[in-house]
């Protein structure tokens, strides 16, 4: 009773409807090129690695140059900003908890989200891109308010996508 009660209060808090905990990995992992690291392999692409002098505090997704990978959304939410920072940037505000999710570095004019939209979980958002000057990867951040500059802000994503080897993740890939 007690959890259906919360169910409940969810679904009602929700903006747009209805709330859903399923979740999915932000690409298809086994799409050409993709790959995911675990340390000490890309130390760099890693949460809380160096990279240019400042700690990385996201993780990164490589497509080996792959140009076609779509970028989905990992859980159910709105839309807080799209490319508000010019390096091809969505962040997401999941409806099924407390969390913020950051896709940086997707295509340019490539979005298919507005601010506002209400996403569902593993809706195609984007494609991956080389924004900024990078090469081709997804930047993937989780806040715990929105703010993704810290560790005082932020969680190790790769705990969050179940990433447990190089490719093996213990989530599914997105439907589409």
């Amino acid at each position: 009773v007690f959890n259906q009660m919360i169910t409940d209060i969810r679904a009602i808090d929700v903006p747009g409807g209805e709330t859903s905990d399923e979740m999915f990995f932000p690409v298809d992992f086994t799409a050409q090129g993709i790959n995911f690291w675990v340390p000490p392999d890309q130390p760099n692409m890693d949460y809380g690695g160096e990279r240019s002098g400042r700690l990385h505090w996201a993780y990164d997704i490589g497509t080996l140059g792959n140009e076609n990978v779509s970028c989905h959304a990992v859980r159910s939410g709105v839309v807080q900003s799209v490319n508000a920072d010019g390096l091809g940037t969505v962040v997401i505000k999941h409806s099924s908890d407390s969390y913020y999710t950051q896709y940086m570095h997707l295509v340019l004019g490539a979005f298919t989200v507005n601010v506002g939209d209400n996403v569902t979980a593993g809706q195609k958002i984007g494609v991956v891109g080389g924004t900024g000057g990078y090469e081709i990867h997804l930047h993937f951040a989780v806040s715990i308010n929105g703010t993704f500059a810290t560790e005082v802000d932020t969680i190790n994503p790769r705990d969050y996508l179940k990433i447990t080897g190089n490719n093996v993740t213990g989530l599914p890939n997105p439907k589409g």
